[in-house]
């Protein structure tokens, strides 16, 4: 009988496990997190990137309900003392001659969108963009569950450094 029960969890684990969506890694760059969304992805899943700093020269546009993480941490935020640990740096050098932001997230009716970990400075690009560097919207109504934690922005050359089209932020 405690066979049984051992194999039984260990499956139950396995199923469990399986429900929380798959992790992708990529290697930071906004063309490979941008193919990883496209091919590889679904709903629940996460995207990473990995501690570096990275130079994004075109915006990356996300459509499914996913998390994207990198490795930066905030500590004592709220705080005078508040501190980034800038692990997971995107440097921005879209073109601003190009419509569109630097990360697009339209989050499905129903779906949950979380960007965590990432620091974004300003590149050498001094034109200011207008349409938000980040910008959240949802393709069904308000945006209803959206997440944006742990993220460092510096100097970002943009008219809104976020841009939350209909709906509440955290």
């Amino acid at each position: 009988m405690g066979k049984f029960l051992s194999i039984a969890a260990g499956l139950s684990f396995l199923v469990t496990s399986n429900s929380f969506g798959t992790v992708w890694p990529s290697d930071g760059s906004a063309a490979n997190v941008q193919a990883i969304h496209d091919t590889n992805a679904h709903d629940g899943d996460t995207i990473t990137l990995p501690a570096g700093t990275f130079i994004w020269t075109a915006g990356v546009n996300l459509t499914k309900g996913i998390t994207v993480s990198g490795q930066t941490t905030i500590t004592g935020a709220g705080t005078a003392s508040c501190t980034a640990n800038d692990q997971t740096i995107i440097i921005d050098e879209k073109l601003r001659g190009i419509p569109g932001s630097l990360l697009n997230a339209t989050i499905p009716a129903g779906k949950s969108f979380r960007l965590t970990g990432i620091t974004f400075r300003r590149g050498t690009v001094n034109i200011v963009g207008g349409d938000g560097g980040i910008r959240v919207k949802s393709s069904g109504g308000l945006v209803q569950s959206a997440r944006i934690d742990h993220c460092h922005f510096y100097h970002l050359a943009w008219g809104a450094m976020l841009q939350v089209r209909v709906g509440l932020t955290e």
